[in-house]
């Protein structure tokens, strides 16, 4: 990388310092209490039974931290790690890299990770690489390529972070280098799978243990940042194939809405995704709350006090209870991420609870979970169906 660091990228790598003191990943006065506009401030009930990429991390970064950047060789991560190096200039860090090589491109991929290992050790960063067999990996399990792949680079990632707590008893980061593009076709995808109000928040700058640096900068902003810097980095031809649906959003349905409506839908969709994200966490913190309030001795949940709430707040509550519930049933052998019921049963689980509490009454939730409510309570029951893998869905919490 050019030393010193160009005037157009300085100013980008400037621009995304103040987003992560405004998020307080970074040490700042004014975010030294709770990290701003982020999900760490929802409340510590959650964390209890949230796995290792879910879990709050110490805050802000120190040299008690270790950045893993996930770094493809494409020209976003490989900025994101330019950037790490440049903030470790002014705020002490531990960093290494991390490459998956998901075996799908054959030479093309050994190609990416060539660059991100060569960029490496010019940097004299170091570089962790696993090679997995993606496509085996998702005929073995019933999934899309996307899907599998993506589940084996989080596999990765908290495998590296279980190592740095092991041997260095650091806590760490997983940087991503999602963008606003990113956010914004995230959104849409969300949209499309009929998600709710937390889905049409996206992602954020740091949930949990997964930070992105990037993600209210522009690629535009990116690209050329990177040009200025000369940072090398190699083109995915796969990002321009049609066989994805995040690729037709990108090549396809985004370009379009612009030429209709005139103007860009990607900062329009961040944007939304802050407004929101503030609202989710204002609910997620009442719903903390009721179910505190709501929670008796012998681990069951209060129905009067829950009937008491709006069921917005109410559906939150019952959905710690429900995860809380698995956390106990599990006796902490499994760690799990945090997962939602879709809104039918979320609504049919919320009109239980005003059901005649002279008889038992039952229903039937995903994965061999039950919801019973008598006298007045309502408790978690599992069948022999109920397997704890079942419930980590990256998609919900990452």
């Amino acid at each position: 990388m050019i030393q010193p660091v160009p005037r157009a990228t300085y100013r980008f790598f400037q621009a995304v310092t103040n987003d992560l003191s405004q998020a307080g990943v970074l040490p700042s006065a004014g975010t030294a209490g709770c990290r701003q506009l982020t999900d760490s401030c929802q409340p510590q009930v959650q964390t209890r039974f949230a796995s290792a990429l879910t879990a709050a991390p110490q805050l802000p970064i120190s040299e008690q931290t270790t950045i893993i950047a996930g770094v493809s060789g494409g020209v976003d991560s490989m900025l994101m790690l330019a950037y790490l190096l440049h903030l470790r200039q002014q705020v002490p860090f531990q960093l290494a890299a991390a490459h998956l090589n998901h075996g799908l491109r054959g030479s093309a991929a050994d190609r990416d990770q060539a660059v991100v290992e060569e960029f490496c050790r010019a940097q004299q960063v170091i570089c962790h690489v696993r090679q997995t067999d993606v496509s085996s990996l998702a005929k073995a399990r019933g999934q899309g390529v996307e899907e599998a792949g993506r589940a084996a680079r989080f596999a990765f990632f908290q495998d590296l972070g279980t190592q740095t707590q092991l041997e260095f008893q650091q806590d760490y980061l997983v940087a991503l280098a999602h963008h606003e593009q990113d956010q914004a076709e995230t959104i849409l995808l969300n949209l499309g799978r009929g998600s709710g109000l937390s889905g049409l928040t996206g992602m954020a700058i740091l949930r949990g243990r997964l930070l992105r640096p990037f993600l209210h900068r522009s690629k535009a902003e990116i690209e050329a940042a990177a040009r200025a810097a000369g940072i090398p980095w190699a083109v995915d031809q796969t990002n321009l194939e049609p066989d994805y649906r995040r690729n037709r959003l990108r090549n396809e349905l985004l370009p379009l809405w612009q030429e209709i409506v005139g103007s860009d839908l990607t900062p329009q969709l961040a944007r939304l995704a802050q407004n929101l994200r503030e609202e989710v966490i204002a609910l997620e913190t009442a719903a903390a709350e009721l179910y505190q309030r709501a929670l008796l001795p012998d681990g069951t949940l209060s129905t009067k006090v829950l009937r008491r709430a709006p069921q917005a707040v109410s559906a939150r509550a019952l959905n710690l209870g429900r995860n809380e519930a698995v956390r106990r049933h599990l006796d902490n052998s499994t760690t799990l991420s945090e997962t939602a019921l879709p809104k039918k049963l979320q609504d049919q689980l919320w009109l239980l609870c005003w059901a005649d509490t002279a008889a038992l009454n039952t229903l039937d939730l995903q994965k061999g979970i039950k919801a019973e409510v008598y006298a007045n309570t309502l408790r978690f029951s599992f069948d022999g169906s109920f397997d704890g893998r079942s419930n980590t869905d990256f998609d919900s919490v990452l």
